[in-house]
Order: structure tokens, then sequence, then C-alpha cells
């Protein structure tokens, strides 16, 4: 019930209560609490904008664009990750209750890797034509002198 003793009672007075941690009042008789009931919990994609009291319940805030909160207990929403590593690519966008998801682009790493393998054999090809021709058109001037 969420109820606890804050006065116990005398010949004098009465016994007073008040709520438990984490309750708020909700049927009061001068300044004893007769009811209880736990304080609201925010959902996924909100935050905790004020933590509750006994006189008043919590409050939530949706969060904003491009952060989270997936269980609606933060008191801050988190930032969704960024993808921006290399070879990195976003595999599942964020939403205000879930964070965005990055995985390996291997895709992409392996064109990378094959065209850099091209372009050296490419490179590697000229040369060795360059090479070889320089030899021919030397060694046929040789021969005519």
């Amino acid at each position: 019930m969420g109820l606890e003793t804050r006065r116990k009672c005398f010949s004098t007075n009465n016994t007073v209560c008040g709520c438990d941690q984490g309750h708020i009042c909700v049927t009061e008789e001068g300044d004893n609490c007769a009811k209880c009931r736990p304080h609201r919990v925010c959902g996924p994609g909100q935050r905790v904008q004020e933590r509750g009291t006994e006189r008043r319940d919590t409050e939530c805030a949706d969060c904003p664009p491009g952060t989270f909160s997936p269980g609606g207990t933060l008191a801050q929403c988190q930032p969704w990750t960024q993808c921006s590593g290399w070879f990195q690519m976003e595999t599942e966008p964020g939403t205000q209750s879930t964070d965005a998801t990055c995985s390996s682009s291997w895709g992409f790493y392996l064109l990378c890797v094959f065209s850099v393998f091209s372009v050296i054999v490419v490179a590697l090809v000229l040369v060795l034509w360059i090479t070889v021709k320089s030899r021919r058109s030397c060694g046929g001037r040789g021969h005519g002198h």
C-alpha cells in the first residue's frame, strides 16, 4: 500500500502516516496520508524530468530527436550512436526508445581493398611496359650503329 508510520499514536494525538519512498499520497486527511500509490513510471522514449516526491508525482518528458531512453528511468536521454568509423554503416536507425546500431561494411571494405590492389597492379604493368619498351628502343639504336 506504500504507507509508513510517521508519528505513533499517543493519548494526545493519533497516528500520522506518510508514503514510503517511491510513492505519492493520493488521499490526505489533514497532515495524515490515508492512501498512497507508486509514482508514475516513465515509458521507453521518455526521460524523468522531475523525480516524484510524497506530494508530487514523477514528471516525464519525451526524448528529443537524435536521442533515446530504453526504459524511461534516465534523467537525460542518451544520444544515438554515430556510425562514423571506417567501414561502419548504420544497420538500424535510432528511435526514441532504441539506439542506432552499426555494423562493419565488409562489402565496402573489400571494394576499397580491391580498388587499391587494382591500382597497384595497373601501375606495375605500366612500369613494366615502359621498361620493356625503353629497352627495345635502346637496343634497336645500338644495333644500327
